[in-house]
């Protein structure tokens, strides 16, 4: 009896050596990394820090689903010799979903690894045309090590060389999803779960193809250890857009309204179209003006009615909206041109405007009209400002119109854009000088106000007779009285006169004086 408890001791003291060996000289393999190659093959590498060549290592992967086991397991795939340390799985599905693999000795399967399972990149990658945008999704990285991140790898059109986009620190990911580790299965009763998480990569260019993969970044013993994801890819075309808007021309009409003159090109879908305007001298002020309808390819024409342009000129600005909701501004905002005149003591009128700004200016031309006469060309230049010295003599109207055309300076061949400013008038007052004799069929054959400008309006001139009675009235500046009432000549004597006109300020002015009549 003795004997046998000795033998008893004896078998729980090796078994407790045998024990201690696979604790203290870690005989079980460690796997440190489940890699996935562009041929969705996995690497598995793993050590041993058990010094024996002759050991022996099954290589099994989970088989989610087994004929006649609902429950899936582990299977042998192969055995390869301690001399290898590392085994390329060539049949695997890592293309088309997570991959487990476990590592056996062979002498004994109990000393076995831990699980480590790949990590799945998934087929669908959400591409959003209008914010220029891939989202991915992968299935956490697992194993006895925890992943210290994830690096989001990519490359642009097959390119073998993958670049760095994002590093991902474990501790900031959020699971946006978790699947059952097995699938269905429940394996070793109780159900693992494994995270899902998702990223978006962003600011890239259209009409590329992107490859991504993802690397877990963990640790073993203080080395720093990475597993690669399968790689799956993604085309991103642009979508139709419009060319962003062009201004042809901002132009004041002759009634005060601005046109604006405009084009669109391109093709896509044009969702909107908008007005920018400010009066401030600085472009960078233009403000939301006015919504337009939908807009089409071509020609855009606008007239703003609402534009103060004999105060000030306008910079303008055609912004459309496109399919996505981007605005597209046009390239160059144009400014329209505000002219402005004054008379110098009868004998000039100064004019100054402002560039005409959106195209380079060739050439500045005067247009000036003289009452309600057509306006004529008096001047072209490349200044900003001309002194008009030719006023008009005499006899003509003092009222006087002016306003400038711009013209861009185009390419040979290329049609003529022109851009008009405002209208400005000056008006010129003197004195109406009235003889105060007369002779009828004299030299002067009519008696009549003289001024070297005409009433601005509203001019009536009166003669009257001693008695007060009307005997001349005219509304026309150039007319006069020839000294008869009713065909007949009036008789020598001290006659009356009157007239009243609106000068070019606007005020009425009125006088009266006495004439003699002489023969």
């Amino acid at each position: 009896m003795k004997r046998f408890y000795q033998h008893i001791i004896i078998g729980l003291s090796l078994l407790l050596i045998g024990c201690n060996t696979n604790i203290m000289g870690q005989v079980n393999p460690v796997i440190e990394s489940v890699s996935i190659d562009e041929n969705n093959h996995v690497e598995i590498q793993w050590k041993q820090l058990l010094n024996n060549e002759n050991e022996i290592y099954i290589i099994s992967r989970f088989e989610y689903f087994i004929p006649g086991d609902d429950q899936g397991a582990f299977q042998e795939i192969d055995r390869v010799s301690a001399s290898d340390l590392t085994y390329v799985d060539e049949n695997s599905n890592a293309g088309q979903k997570k991959q487990i693999y476990r590592i056996n000795l062979e002498a004994n399967p109990i000393y076995e690894s831990e699980e480590m399972q790949t990590i799945f990149l998934y087929e669908t990658i959400v591409y959003d045309e209008c914010a220029l945008t891939n989202t991915i999704k992968w299935t956490s990285f697992f194993n006895g090590f925890e992943p210290i991140s994830y690096v989001i790898k990519a490359s642009v059109e097959g390119d073998p060389n993958f670049n760095t986009i994002a590093t991902l620190a474990q501790s900031s990911l959020t699971p946006v999803d978790q699947i059952l580790t097995y699938d269905n299965e429940l394996v070793t009763g109780d159900y693992k779960f494994t995270n899902v998480y998702e990223y978006t990569h962003s600011g890239f260019d259209p009409d590329q193809i992107y490859t991504y993969k993802v690397e877990a970044v963990y640790a073993i013993e203080g080395l720093q250890q990475g597993s690669n994801s399968n790689s799956q890819s993604r085309d991103t075309p642009a979508y139709e857009r419009p060319d962003p808007p062009t201004i042809m021309a901002v132009s004041v009409e002759e009634d005060g309204s601005v046109t604006l003159l405009g084009e669109i090109t391109g093709s896509g879908t044009i969702n909107g179209l908008e007005i920018w305007r400010t009066a401030d001298q600085n472009s960078n002020a233009l403000q939301f003006y006015q919504q337009l309808e939908s807009g089409n390819f071509g020609a855009v024409s606008y007239s703003d009615s609402e534009a103060n342009s004999s105060q000030t000129a306008y910079w303008y600005d055609l912004a459309l909206t496109d399919y996505c909701g981007f605005k597209l501004p046009a390239v160059t905002p144009h400014r329209s041109i505000f002219l402005t005149a004054e008379a110098q003591a009868e004998e000039s009128v100064e004019l100054s405007w402002n560039a005409y700004e959106g195209w380079a200016v060739e050439a500045y031309t005067l247009f000036r009209k003289i009452g309600e006469e057509a306006y004529i060309e008096i001047h072209t230049t490349s200044a900003t400002s001309f002194t008009d010295n030719d006023i008009p003599q005499s006899g003509e109207a003092g009222n006087i119109s002016y306003y400038i055309v711009a013209e861009a300076a185009t390419q040979p061949g290329e049609p003529l854009v022109k851009a008009a400013s405002n209208r400005v008038s000056v008006g010129f007052d003197s004195e109406l000088f009235v003889p105060n004799a007369f002779k009828p069929g004299g030299y002067t054959p009519e008696f009549k106000p003289i001024s070297r400008f005409d009433p601005a309006g509203d001019y009536v001139f009166q003669v009257y007779n001693r008695w007060g009675q009307l005997i001349f009235e005219t509304r026309d500046f150039q007319q006069g009285w020839d000294g008869k009432y009713k065909t007949e000549k009036v008789s020598r004597g001290t006659y009356i006169w009157v007239y009243r006109y609106r000068n070019a300020e606007g005020r009425q002015i009125e006088a009266r004086g006495a004439v003699t009549v002489i023969y």
